[in-house]
Formats: C-alpha cells, structure tokens, sequence
C-alpha cells in the first residue's frame, strides 16, 4: 500500500536526476468538478507514464489515491510548451 509522507527540501526545486519520471509536489492538489460538486485532493508527485507509442499518461498520487490524465502524445507536447511559453513571457 503505498503511504504518503511530506518531503522536507525545499517545496520549489528540480529534480537531482531529470530522467526519474517522477517530480515532488510539495503541497499540491487535484481539484475535480463533477455535475457542480467540487472535491480536493492532496498529492504529493506527479508521474509521467508511457502509454504505449503515442500515448502518455501524467499520474498524480497522494494519500486518497490517485488521478491519471491521458494525453495523445502531441497533444501533451503541446501543452508543455505552452504551459513553458506562458510561464517565461513577459507579465503586462
């Protein structure tokens, strides 16, 4: 059974090795809205998971389970270089 337990470094750092697929959070959560009804989830990593060729999934664990997003290959490096594009342009 897996078992969360908070990292003590700092909450803002990169990871020592970049090829671990998985990155710490911090404190971090998952918000899920269904049919009006919001839940809040913490976690603790992210995860990225090979899907097969074209596929990839991003995994969030924390102490109620997890939340797994699948993307088309593309279409998630699409959002990481707008999510990069975005979080280095200039603010107005």
């Amino acid at each position: 059974m897996w078992t969360a337990r908070e990292d003590r470094r700092s909450k803002d750092h990169m990871p020592n090795d970049p090829n671990d697929p998985v990155l710490p959070l911090g404190k971090s959560s998952v918000i899920v809205e269904i049919a009006g009804e919001t839940q809040r989830f913490r976690v603790y990593t992210a995860t990225l998971i090979r899907r097969g060729r074209r596929r990839i999934g991003l995994r969030f664990d924390g102490p109620q389970g997890s939340v797994t997003i699948e993307f088309s290959l593309v279409t998630f490096w699409q959002l990481t270089e707008t999510f990069h594009e975005q979080s280095i342009a200039k603010q107005d």
